[in-house]
């Protein structure tokens, strides 16, 4: 299967069946509630952990659409279906890529930011790694509480040691990633020998 979310290839297919260990959720993320953030040190398998709970997600979901897709025979009703519960739309986004393509589209316009608020569930990977400028602070601070006030499903990792390291944000964001599910990886970097 290809990868519909854009997540990179070195983590295309990282999967619950290849997560070495016993995984963090017993249960798939019915994206009940709004947010999981795993947090860790660099190497700990936070990247492969949010592309695995992100495609169990599509996997279900979307079994389920396909479930009540009306048949082939009745094109109407299929495309008054499709119309009124679009696809599953999922996408991964690097924080600091994000932010760079953001800056690129203002004189050009672009649709990357309303991509950070429309799609569902997406991957913010790496929050933190940017530098904290205004203009990075404002940008995930305004996608952030949009996403948090419409209940929107979000995947986080960062190498935080924890959500208070996220303050330079807003503390704001921290207390609400705080309602989530907060997963706290640890251990030894596993690229390093």
């Amino acid at each position: 299967m290809s990868d519909p979310f854009g997540v990179p290839k070195r983590y295309a297919m990282m999967r619950r069946a290849s997560w070495e260990g016993d995984f963090p959720l017993s249960d798939p993320w019915t994206l009940d509630p709004w947010s999981i953030a795993i947090i860790g040190p660099t190497g700990t398998g936070k990247t492969h952990l949010a592309v695995a709970i992100l495609w169990e997600w599509y996997v279900n979901v979307s079994t389920l659409w396909l479930n009540e897709l009306p048949d082939e025979e009745d094109p109407v009703g299929r495309a008054q279906f499709r119309r009124a519960n679009p696809e599953p739309a999922a996408a991964w986004f690097s924080v600091p890529d994000t932010l760079d393509q953001i800056k690129a589209e203002f004189d050009r316009g672009g649709d990357t930011k309303k991509r950070l608020r429309t799609r569902c569930p997406i991957i913010l990977d790496d929050l933190g790694a940017e530098r904290p400028t205004p203009f990075a602070v404002d940008t995930l601070l305004s996608v952030l509480l949009y996403r948090y006030d419409h209940v929107l499903p979000t995947i986080i990792t960062s190498n935080a040691e924890d959500l208070s390291v996220l303050d330079n944000l807003s503390p704001r964001v921290s207390s609400r990633l705080a309602e989530g599910v907060v997963l706290i990886r640890e251990g030894r970097d596993r690229r390093l020998p």
